[in-house]
């Protein structure tokens, strides 16, 4: 928990937030991996969050050039980061132009796909078609109308087998250097 006084103000720079217990419920059964409570006003300068943190803002948060599961965070990507129930207000900076995937997961290539930014593979993507094309599943729905740069590597996505399904969905922007496993819509 960062502060319960409004007068003090936490400032954090350089910082990386890993798994691990940063806030356990007391009085509750379950307990909260990867979670913290900002009580008072924070600053987050250059720290990389891992995926899966959550901070809730009771007062208010800026976060500036940092990163969430190595993709920076954007102001159209930060709610994957600040519990939806904050009350405080949270303010992103970031000079980021392009948003590097490196771990291969889907939930790291939503987030870079919701960041505004272009977007660098730099480890093929594995997920399953849970999010839906219009007319049958996908697994990715490209349309930030920015560039998809693959890097020569593979997005595979299992699941998408119907007829109307596909891997991937776009409704503009570029798609290169990229491997697609499976139907391509």
């Amino acid at each position: 928990n960062v502060g319960k006084n409004a007068d003090n103000v936490a400032e954090f720079t350089d910082c990386k937030f890993e798994e691990g217990k940063y806030w356990q419920n007391y009085g509750y059964t379950a307990d909260y991996d990867r979670f913290m409570r900002a009580y008072s006003p924070a600053t987050f300068t250059n720290c990389e969050f891992a995926e899966g943190f959550v901070i809730e803002a009771i007062a208010n948060v800026k976060f500036v050039n940092c990163t969430y599961a190595g993709v920076p965070v954007t102001s159209s990507n930060v709610s994957v980061l600040v519990d939806p129930d904050s009350k405080g207000t949270v303010t992103v900076e970031s000079d980021a132009t392009e948003a590097v995937v490196s771990s291969g997961t889907m939930d790291s290539f939503d987030v870079a796909m919701n960041s505004g930014l272009d977007i660098k593979l730099t480890a093929d993507v594995k997920g399953a078609s849970a999010k839906s094309n219009g007319y049958g599943k996908t697994g990715v729905n490209h349309s930030n109308y920015k560039t998809i740069d693959g890097g020569g590597n593979k997005i595979t996505i299992t699941g998408a087998n119907a007829t109307w399904d596909s891997n991937l969905a776009t409704k503009g922007g570029i798609i290169k250097n990229v491997e697609i496993d499976g139907g391509f819509r």
